[in-house]
């Protein structure tokens, strides 16, 4: 069961992603991590510039490769970037009441994500998380860029799965845009992580969608703490300013 937070730009499709979740699960993917970077505190605010215009059916705004790009920073609000993109939470598990997500909140310039998983049903997956939309919710043009930079922080310890999501709507909720799973520690750390190591998972198949196809048509970055299977544990993790390497 899911129950997600999503802004008026996102419905996100519950049944369709549990399928692909589970299908994850048996799957049987292995996790992989990236070194930090060897900064270990967030880059200085870059000035976003994003179109004026907002809406899917607007084509993207061609991504100059030359320097760093931000994709968001944090401050005060939970439900948008200070570059205009939506902040949709989200949770799901296969049986109900196995997941369970605070609301989310900040400090400084991280935003805080804490929920819990339960275990009460003993479902075989589960998960929470967020998904950062592009600034003012305008999927770009990112085929020029090399390397997904984030800032991670987990006061226990997690292994976090990072995805790159563009338009495709059925690709989306099925689970099958390109992911990378990077071990978070409690230390404040930024990573960076080429887009060479994202992949679709295994059970995706000829479905997956490759870098290639997602990056002309980028449109959010999701990061969440999974359970497969469901151990009773709280999840907490923060996340700081995430831009886009050439």
């Amino acid at each position: 069961m899911t129950t997600p937070t999503t802004s008026p730009s996102l419905q996100l499709r519950a049944a369709p992603l549990f399928a692909g979740l589970a299908l994850a699960t048996l799957a049987g993917c292995a996790a992989n991590s990236a070194k930090p970077a060897a900064a270990t505190s967030a880059p200085a605010p870059a000035v976003a510039t994003a179109p004026a215009a907002v809406g899917a059916s607007v084509a993207p705004t061609a991504a100059p490769a030359a320097a760093e790009r931000t994709w968001a920073t944090f401050g005060a609000a939970t439900a948008t970037t200070a570059q205009g993109g939506f902040i949709n939470t989200f949770s799901y598990a296969e049986k109900a009441g196995d997941v369970l997500m605070d609301a989310l909140t900040t400090k400084g310039d991280m935003l805080e994500v804490r929920g819990n998983f339960v275990a009460k049903g003993a479902s075989a997956w589960a998960g929470l998380g967020v998904s950062i939309e592009a600034g003012n919710n305008q999927p770009i043009d990112a085929s020029g860029y090399k390397t997904l930079r984030i800032r991670l922080a987990a006061p226990n310890g997690a292994k976090l799965r990072l995805r790159i999501n563009g338009t495709d709507v059925k690709v989306r909720d099925s689970g099958c845009f390109p992911s990378f799973t990077q071990v978070v520690t409690a230390k404040d750390t930024v990573y960076e992580i080429p887009f060479s190591r994202f992949a679709p998972e295994a059970y995706c198949g000829a479905n997956g969608a490759t870098v290639a196809q997602t990056l002309p048509r980028f449109a959010m970055v999701e990061v969440a703490d999974t359970s497969d299977p469901v151990k009773a544990r709280a999840s907490h993790f923060s996340i700081g300013a995430i831009s886009l390497l050439p």
